[in-house]
């Protein structure tokens, strides 16, 4: 797993990409191997200041319910902190896991990138 990193008036983007994806629209999993490195990558940004994450998770087809927690404590970090996570493009499996492990009323989730941006001026 790759993560690509956009910032943007104070807002950064992570997206992540596959060495293996052979195209734009080819999707992969997040796997439990992915999820040290993406701990680290997280705690990172928040250490080098960068508060304000949309996290796009278009390019993922899956991810187990450790990578939900692993959102779950970055978010809380966030949150008590005064910064914020938001999620970008969940696909409908992300989804249902978001809402049977009951965190999709805790996450904010935008299906549209310039909402995405515009959650963080509210």
């Amino acid at each position: 797993m790759n993560i690509k990193k956009i910032e943007h008036n104070n807002i950064t983007t992570l997206s992540f990409e596959s060495p293996e994806v052979k195209s734009v629209n080819d999707t992969f999993p997040l796997e439990i191997s992915d999820m040290s490195v993406l701990d680290g990558y997280l705690a990172e940004e928040f250490a080098l200041g960068n508060h304000s994450l949309i996290i796009d998770l278009t390019n993922i087809s899956y991810m187990c319910s450790y990578g939900l927690s692993v959102f779950f404590n970055a978010h809380r970090k966030y949150s008590n902190n005064g910064g914020k996570i938001v999620f970008l493009n969940p696909n409908p499996s992300i989804l249902k896991l978001f809402s049977t492990l009951k965190v999709i009323n805790i996450f904010e989730i935008y299906d549209n990138k310039m909402n995405a941006i515009r959650s963080f001026t509210k």
